[in-house]
C-alpha cells in the first residue's frame, strides 16, 4: 500500500514524509503517546523507509556530495560522540543525549542514518553471504528484541562482561562475539522457520481457507 501511494509522485511521498516525521519525531521526542516514545514503533519506520526512498530519487544535491566527505562527516560525528559519552559525559547530560541521539526518532540519529544509508548507497557489490545474511535481518531483530532473548539472555551476557575486570579490547571482542552469537544462530533458525511457514501458507491458499472464512464472516 505504501509503495503504491509514494511511487505515484513526488508530492504523495513528501506528503506522507511530513505527516509520519511530524507523528513520530514531535510526539516521540516530546513523549506526547506512550506507544511513540522513542521512535520503536511503525510509524517511524514508514518514516525512515521514506526518507530513504527519497534520498534514493529525488535528493540530488545530496548526491552530488563527494563520497569521501560523506565519509569524514560520518566518522567525525560518531567520533565526536564517542569522545563526549566516554570523556566529558555527566549526569544532567541523559536526557539532552537521548533525546538527541540515542532514540530510533532523535535528530542525531536519523542524521546519522542519513549519513550512513547514503555512503551504501554509493557502493556497487555483489557477494552471496551478504545476501543470505540480509534476508535474515529483520529477523534477527524481531528475535533479539524478544523480552526473553534481550533482557534474559543478552542481558545477562551484557551484564557478566560490563561488571568484569577485562580490559577494555577484550570487552569489545566479547561484545563482537555476542553480536556474531545472536546472528549465527538467527541465521540457522531463520530457514527452517520460514520454511515451515511458507509451507502451512501454501496449504492455507490451496485450500482457500482465508476465502472460506471470508465468505463466511459476509
Amino acid at each position: 500500500m505504501i509503495n503504491e501511494y509514494i511511487y505515484k509522485s513526488k508530492k504523495n511521498l513528501l506528503y506522507i514524509l511530513f505527516i509520519s516525521g511530524i507523528i513520530s519525531l514531535y510526539m516521540g521526542l516530546t513523549c506526547g503517546d506512550p506507544a511513540l516514545r522513542r521512535g520503536a514503533n511503525v510509524i517511524n519506520f514508514i518514516f525512515l523507509y521514506c526518507l530513504g526512498y527519497y534520498i534514493r530519487i529525488y535528493a540530488q544535491k545530496l548526491h552530488m556530495i563527494k563520497t569521501w566527505i560523506i565519509g569524514v562527516l560520518y566518522i567525525g560525528l560518531n567520533a565526536v560522540l564517542l569522545l563526549v559519552v566516554s570523556l566529558y559525559y555527566v549526569k544532567w547530560m541523559d536526557f539532552l543525549m537521548t533525546q538527541l541521539f540515542f532514540t530510533y526518532c532523535s535528530v542525531g540519529c536519523i542524521i546519522n542514518a542519513v549519513l550512513f544509508f547514503e555512503l551504501f548507497r554509493r557502493l556497487h557489490f555483489s557477494n552471496k553471504l551478504i545476501n543470505k545474511i540480509s534476508k535474515s535481518t529483520f529477523s534477527m531483530y524481531l528475535f533479539h528484541h524478544q523480552h526473553f532473548i534481550l533482557y534474559t539472555i543478552i542481558g545477562t551476557i551484557v551484564t557478566w562482561i560490563c561488571s568484569s575486570n577485562y580490559s577494555s579490547i577484550i570487552e569489545l571482542l566479547l561484545f563482537v562475539l555476542l553480536t556474531i552469537g545472536v546472528m549465527l544462530f538467527t541465521l540457522i533458525i531463520d530457514k527452517p522457520i520460514n520454511t515451515l511457514l511458507y509451507t502451512i501458507e501454501s496449504k492455507i491458499l490451496k485450500i482457500n481457507l482465508i476465502r472460506k472464512i471470508s465468505n463466511y464472516i459476509e
